[in-house]
């Protein structure tokens, strides 16, 4: 529920509304498009967009990216088929064959740590999840709370989370659950301080007047 397309090929969820919330709050105006993850996160590099709603903040990326103050913060896991013995913890992925979505902060982490040297790139954690469901591959590692929601939307049965993990907020500022914590922010073009600044003022803006609240209970509510 984080940032998603519709049928009509329209963005939303919960980072969508959270943006227009906030661009609103700062009297500016947005227009979306949207694309593979690998594709747009060169395109805000590029200059050919002003910002993603929706990334994850690290020292490599803040090379090339301003980062507003985080508003979510989430933990990675790793999903494996049931019955699946040989992996337990993150060293047991040498050799194996191990699904990321290319250009994602968990793919990033698996090739910072060195994880395994049969990394399978999809487009989408989507596609991952269904591969491995198929039975093809080994494991694949993903945000945990992501993956619980797409093992609901596909309808998987046979995929579980190698952890006991429970996630219980989003929000920053609780107390970390895991090794691997991603804090999300809205990034900018680098260097472009002056929206980074009206986008900090109008995220206190939407977190002092409720409508983050409002917001987080309607996506992530039933969760």
């Amino acid at each position: 529920p984080f940032a998603i397309v519709r049928e009509d090929g329209s963005a939303d969820g919960f980072s969508v509304d959270l943006l227009k919330s906030i661009v609103k709050a700062v009297g500016l105006d947005i227009n979306f498009t949207v694309g593979p993850w690998a594709e747009i996160k060169q395109e805000l590099v590029d200059g050919h967009i002003d910002v993603l709603p929706l990334v994850s903040y690290s020292k490599e990326r803040e090379k090339v990216y301003d980062f507003t103050a985080p508003y979510l913060r989430m933990h990675g896991t790793i999903f494996i088929r049931q019955g699946e013995k040989s992996i337990k913890s993150e060293a047991d992925l040498k050799g194996k064959e191990v699904l990321v979505m290319r250009g994602d902060t968990a793919h990033e982490y698996a090739v910072k740590k060195n994880l395994s040297d049969k990394m399978i790139l999809t487009d989408s954690f989507e596609d991952a999840m269904r591969l491995l469901s198929d039975g093809n591959h080994d494991a694949v590692i993903i945000q945990k709370l992501v993956g619980l929601q797409l093992i609901n939307k596909l309808n998987i049965s046979n995929l579980v989370s190698f952890d006991n993990i429970t996630e219980v907020s989003l929000k920053p500022g609780v107390k970390p659950l895991s090794g691997f914590e991603q804090k999300f922010c809205i990034a900018t073009q680098d260097d472009d301080k002056e929206l980074q600044a009206l986008l900090n003022e109008g995220l206190a803006i939407v977190i002092a007047n409720g409508t983050y609240n409002d917001l987080y209970d309607k996506w992530f509510g039933p969760i």
